[in-house]
């Protein structure tokens, strides 16, 4: 087992933070010479790594008053807690995009004073959350930095999963 040490507000290991390294310089790399060489090194250290996610929580009042009485967040049951991504909007045109970051430290010092709450999962699970909403949207992964902009369909295809997707629909 790897020593874990704090690594911003979250306790990640060594080999968690080489991974979120790794995911960030393949993402710098690509933003700065997109090719698709780079895209699919890009992708391959995706598979690798988990992803910061803006979400707004909605928690029921039962939930909130545990919080309250107990101050333990692991009292909450999260199967009872609902979530949505938080997009951004062009107000101009009505388009939306998702933004993703590499790690923590590129959320804007902005989201992080305003304490912005963010979830922490795989690619390929905000792929399958991303698939069931109805609107259309981009991602831009590490918007404020070094922006890589992609849609949902290169999202998949990326880290090979449109073919699981696809079955598992036939399968229903």
């Amino acid at each position: 087992m790897m020593e874990t040490q704090i690594y911003g507000a979250l306790k990640l290991s060594d080999e968690e933070k080489e991974r979120e390294t790794v995911f960030n310089i393949m993402l710098e790399r690509q933003h700065s010479e997109p090719s698709e060489k780079n895209m699919e090194s890009l992708f391959m250290a995706m598979k690798e790594t988990q992803v910061y996610i803006p979400m707004h929580f909605e928690f029921p009042a039962s939930e909130i008053e545990k919080l309250k009485t107990t101050n333990d967040p692991s009292r909450i049951d999260i199967t009872k807690v609902k979530y949505s991504p938080l997009f951004l909007q062009n107000s101009k045109t009505g388009e939306k995009i998702l933004p993703i970051y590499s790690k923590i430290e590129e959320l804007s010092q902005q989201e992080r004073n305003v304490k912005i709450p963010f979830v922490r999962m795989k690619p390929e699970n905000l792929a399958k959350i991303a698939d069931k909403l109805p609107d259309a949207f981009d991602f831009v992964l590490d918007f404020h930095s070094h922006p890589v902009r992609m849609t949902l369909d290169e999202l998949m295809e990326g880290l090979g999963l449109e073919e699981s997707f696809e079955e598992s629909a036939e399968d229903q």
